[in-house]
């Protein structure tokens, strides 16, 4: 049995996927948890965070892990049998989604918004975490599920904000620039 953060825990403010910008911002809980968590469940939840493969053990960030693993798989199907080529002949396929969410994702990958396409991908992220979370309340377990639901928050404060257009463009510049030197270069990689 795992270590109790009753104190930390409780004070926490419950996210809501509606409100993202009401929502602590991942550093802030980063900072506060740093002095509140043993040192090696504080590694975990940033582990978490970065999407490092989990240590044997943690059958929590493992179980998240996979089902992160297996939604993608399902997005590069939908996305594949989008374009009119067989999932298989893909890297992945779509092995391990289950009938919810596969029509999650069919609808996410065919709505005509990329950004509600997104939000339904994002809402089915958070009600996974719901699930895995139940009966964890004052635990790292709840910790780590608070944390990636902040992480899916965080993206949507910064669209809402204008940085993710700027990202945008920023990356866009990156690219045609890369493009651009290539093809003087007398090369085309894309």
């Amino acid at each position: 049995m795992g270590r109790k953060y009753y104190y930390f825990a409780a004070t926490l403010p419950m996210p809501d996927f509606e409100r993202p910008a009401a929502a602590l911002a991942v550093e802030d809980f980063l900072s506060a948890a740093d002095g509140q968590l043993a040192l090696g469940d504080i590694r975990l939840l940033r582990s978490a965070l970065d999407g490092i493969p989990v240590p044997s053990g943690q059958v929590f960030l493992a179980a998240w892990q996979t089902f992160e693993r297996y939604l993608k798989n399902a997005i590069g199907s939908a996305r594949m049998l989008a374009q009119d080529r067989h999932p298989q002949s893909g890297p992945h396929g779509d092995k391990g989604a289950d009938v919810s969410m596969s029509q999650a994702v069919e609808e996410a990958v065919k709505h005509p918004d990329p950004l509600e396409g997104e939000k339904i991908l994002d809402r089915l992220r958070w009600q996974q975490l719901d699930q895995m979370a139940l009966g964890h309340y004052f635990d790292l377990e709840f910790l780590i599920a608070y944390a990636l639901k902040l992480k899916i928050l965080q993206r949507y404060r910064v669209i809402a904000t204008g940085q993710g257009r700027e990202m945008f463009a920023t990356y866009r510049g990156q690219l045609i620039r890369e493009k651009m030197s290539n093809i003087h270069q007398g090369e085309w990689r894309e």
